[in-house]
């Protein structure tokens, strides 16, 4: 009941927020949220949920650790689920021409392209892209850079693209290829947000199955009846 209250809430506050048109974005975090609540409220109910603190926490502390283990397998399964959706739906992408000392704001960041430097590599060469970012206040918060590197053995260029986590969302910057009057240069920027919580959710349903792998019922197997008994429980010869 709590879960599907706490989903319910969540969905009315994003459709509230960003419309119908995040419909279907509403949908998907309202499942990751019933996911972590039920996860979390279903060993609160079986220790007995509404009586004396001491109780319920003796009570918590005696259930199985496959308990737990099913508590963080299914919470962590809601929260890369928030975070996929987030990505997915709310991703903000600008793709423009960056010349050096021109800003972009992106994900509520000024992002300024400093310039480009030639560096030699063990088996490439690159052209290094540098950016500097800045906060609301306006002060360098970050320094990024990424690279076009092109392999000496085999010419083929590649990209490195320039990544830095603020919080639990990150900053994608592209570096593509330079304009024909080689004054500027094509950038892909992305603000994903909450895409750690991707990561964060599968750390937490790695730490349930170490959990439920730990609980001695599921390593030690119960004895069960012989194959050859007789039904008055002896056993045949």
């Amino acid at each position: 009941m709590a879960a599907g209250l706490a989903a319910l809430v969540m969905v009315a506050v994003i459709l509230l927020l960003i419309g119908i048109d995040a419909g279907v974005a509403a949908l998907g975090l309202g499942l990751g949220v019933f996911l972590i609540a039920g996860a979390i409220t279903e060993p609160l109910y079986r220790a007995g949920l509404g009586t004396k603190s001491g109780l319920l926490l003796r009570r918590l502390f005696n259930l199985p650790r496959a308990s737990f283990g099913t508590m963080f397998a299914h919470a962590g399964l809601g929260v890369t689920l928030i975070g996929i959706v987030s990505v997915s739906a709310f991703q903000e992408e600008v793709i423009t021409v960056m010349r050096p000392g021109e800003a972009v704001e992106v994900g509520g960041y000024s992002v300024t392209f400093e310039g480009l430097a030639p560096r030699q590599g063990p088996n490439y060469s690159e052209l290094v892209s540098r950016y500097s970012i800045r906060g609301d206040s306006g002060t360098v918060i970050a320094e990024m850079e990424g690279s076009r590197r092109i392999y000496e053995v085999r010419s083929m260029p590649t990209t490195e693209a320039a990544i830095q986590t603020f919080g639990i969302h990150q900053l994608y910057i592209s570096p593509g290829d330079p304009t024909p009057d080689g004054s500027g240069q094509v950038t892909h920027l992305y603000d994903k947000p909450l895409v750690t919580l991707i990561w964060l959710g599968a750390v937490a349903m790695m730490i349930g199955g170490g959990l439920s792998l730990a609980d001695r019922r599921l390593r030690i197997g119960a004895p069960g009846r012989a194959k050859n008994a007789l039904p008055g429980g002896s056993v045949a010869a």
